[in-house]
């Protein structure tokens, strides 16, 4: 009988002369039975019933999770593969429950594998429950430890030297996607990345000729990346000014006017036979009016000292 009281076999057979009878039971599975004998009445004998309980047990397996690698980044995948063996026999028969954790995260066929993304950093303790199957028993992995790390992020930050006035332009190149602070000069500013973007530019604003000016771009730590920085130095050198001069030839004693066209405004010095005049320009142009001379033949000498202009 097995354990639902079903009879699952019947033996008939003859005591020998000491009044003992034996029996295999080699082709039950493993479980629980009740082996129960019965002497039937005869002419010389009477009836009798006697009972026994005894356990076939499963045959022993050993479980074992194979991991192709130990450490990771996180958004990479792990494959993973249940090994159950009953000696040194790999199984393929029954069903194993692979847990991260109390999490479990797929069951496979003995001998099976899966393909695992973990999706937070930290370490996931991963183990194999073979849940048994037909004579073989059940059993459940060591912990296999897999580290889930963050990403390193790659930042750069470049600007070329500036030629006053133009503003500074910081080339940022990053291998995350996120937000970036930027500092050009200690003024902030931001850039956002976003999947797939590798580079991005941020103007500044106009700096006076000077040099070493420092630039940098920091990435703050998030749940997926690692914190990141990168900086850098340029120069702001001057400007050139591209001007001219005009004088009109005058009859005497008319006075001459000196007309000046400058792409920069500012105050510029005429010079005619050895005296300076200040002429302002105001929208790329002033004049000046040159004092009574002589008839004769003179030359206008322009000159400038404006900031950040050669």
């Amino acid at each position: 009988y097995n354990s639902e009281n079903q009879v699952v076999k019947t033996y008939t057979a003859k005591s020998n002369i000491y009044g003992g009878i034996s029996f295999n039971f080699d082709d039950l599975d493993a479980g629980v039975y009740r082996a129960v004998a019965y002497h039937v009445e005869d002419t010389y004998y009477s009836g009798i019933t006697n009972s026994q309980t005894f356990t076939i047990n499963s045959y022993k397996t050993n479980t074992t999770l194979d991991v192709n690698d130990s450490s990771i980044y996180i958004g990479d995948s792990v494959n993973i593969t249940a090994i159950v063996k009953h000696g040194d026999t790999n199984l393929t028969v029954g069903d194993v429950e692979i847990y991260d954790g109390e999490t479990l995260i797929t069951t496979v066929t003995a001998g099976g594998s899966f393909i695992y993304t973990p999706d937070t950093v930290g370490t996931h303790n991963l183990t194999a429950r073979y849940l048994g199957s037909g004579n073989y028993a059940p059993s459940e992995s060591d912990i296999v430890a897999v580290e889930v790390n963050k990403i390193d992020v790659n930042v750069l930050i470049y600007i070329e030297n500036v030629t006053y006035p133009a503003a500074p332009v910081a080339i940022i190149n990053a291998s995350a996607p996120g937000t970036y602070e930027v500092y050009i000069n200690g003024r902030p500013y931001s850039v956002t990345f976003n999947e797939g973007e590798t580079s991005k530019t941020v103007t500044g604003i106009t700096l006076p000729v000077g040099e070493g000016y420092e630039a940098n771009v920091t990435f703050n730590e998030t749940e997926k990346y690692n914190y990141a920085s990168n900086s850098t130095t340029f120069n702001v050198v001057n400007g050139t000014i591209t001007a001219s001069v005009v004088v009109d030839d005058v009859t005497y004693p008319k006075q001459a006017v000196a007309t000046v066209t400058s792409d920069v405004d500012g105050k510029y010095t005429v010079t005619i036979a050895d005296k300076p005049y200040t002429v302002t320009v105001t929208g790329g142009t002033g004049t000046v009016n040159i004092d009574k001379l002589d008839v004769g033949d003179y030359t206008a000498e322009l000159s400038a000292t404006i900031a950040n202009y050669n």
